[in-house]
């Protein structure tokens, strides 16, 4: 004897659906299967294993290091070596300026040590970039951004060693003052920006 489970009422014992209540007798033969959800993946482009600089454009990165960092140290090492030997006034004689100014000599000798010491720095960021290592992006804002810092305590320190007969407001009125720290703030900012974006290269 069998009996319905849903309303308890006698049925037959092949019966499939109850005659009283019409329930289904067979049990469920199938179970719910789990759909499997897949993790959306945001496509990446093709990039070619062998491109170094990883499908960036880098015009901007070789003219940085093939030209204009090189040319750099030059200057560098020109301004500096003139700071030391005191040919940075023009016609006038180092010794004529320094028997009025005896401070500006000690001035310009530490400043163009340090303007030395900055040409190395942007030879070794030159390297580095040239490496693409990590570090080569770094040394470089750290150089132009010495370059600002550099440019304006040798002023302070120049008006100091002349008494203030070359004053900042003097030095602020050369429009070759003006522009060189103007060009290295744009730099600084620029190649912070660029490098920013790009730092999935310099990886080394």
């Amino acid at each position: 004897m069998k009996f319905c489970t849903n309303c308890g009422a006698e049925i037959e014992e092949n019966a499939k659906f109850c005659a009283n209540c019409g329930a289904c007798l067979e049990p469920a033969t199938q179970s719910a299967q789990p759909v499997r959800q897949e993790a959306y993946q945001q496509p990446t482009p093709d990039i070619d294993p062998s491109d170094k600089y990883r499908g960036f454009p880098m015009k901007w990165y070789k003219f940085l290091v093939y030209f204009v960092l090189w040319l750099g140290v030059i200057i560098n090492l020109y301004n500096g070596v003139n700071l030391i030997t005191g040919n940075v006034f023009g016609d006038v004689s180092p010794g004529q300026v320094y028997r009025l100014f005896p401070a500006l000599k000690a001035v310009n000798i530490i400043f163009g040590i340090l303007v030395l010491g900055l040409a190395a720095l942007e030879l070794i960021a030159v390297i580095k970039l040239l490496q693409l290592a990590s570090v080569g992006p770094k040394l470089l804002i750290m150089m132009y951004l010495s370059g600002i810092v550099l440019t304006i305590i040798r002023l302070l320190f120049m008006s100091i060693a002349t008494d203030g007969y070359l004053s900042i407001p003097d030095f602020l009125k050369d429009p070759s003052v003006i522009s060189g720290l103007i060009a290295a703030g744009v730099m600084t900012v620029v190649n912070w920006i660029y490098f920013k974006k790009r730092k999935s290269v310099f990886v080394n």
